[in-house]
């Protein structure tokens, strides 16, 4: 998975119908998946041969930004110390003292995989967000860059 790169515009719809499933409802429209990706303070690039995708948001360089990682292909499922190189590196890059998740508590595969990248358990947000029309709790963990 260490092969990553900035995705192109080309392969932003391919893209997102790979990730839309895993959004909250208020992001699961294309239009509004690229804004983010147009926005001044994101980050998107792909994994692998767009076997997944990593997106930085929010990004306040010299401080923090927000994660999202969505793997879709198998080979990259169980590569969790790989995709710790490449966070470390982006964090690197954008000067990062902090990358925090946000994932909602039934996403279970999500959690488990951020644990093993090396996230800590922040908390808990109740009824944060909107998945399939329903309120989610959503589960804050965070990494830092002394960790």
């Amino acid at each position: 998975m260490r092969e990553y790169h900035l995705l192109t515009p080309e392969k932003l719809a391919v893209t997102f119908t790979q990730v839309k499933g895993t959004l909250p409802d208020s992001v699961r429209d294309i239009g509004i998946f690229a804004q983010l990706y147009w926005a001044k303070t994101s980050a998107f690039f792909e994994l692998g041969n767009l076997e997944g995708a990593l997106w930085l948001v929010n990004i306040s360089i010299g401080w923090k930004a927000i994660i999202h990682l969505v793997l879709w292909g198998e080979r990259l499922r169980h590569r969790v110390n790989d995709a710790r190189e490449i966070l470390r590196e982006l964090m690197d890059l954008f000067q990062l003292c902090k990358v925090e998740a946000y994932i909602p508590v039934t996403n279970e595969a999500a959690l488990k995989f951020t644990i093993k990248a090396g996230f800590v358990k922040e908390g808990i947000l109740k009824q944060w967000d909107r998945y399939d029309g329903q309120l989610v709790d959503i589960a804050v963990y965070s990494i830092l860059k002394e960790n």
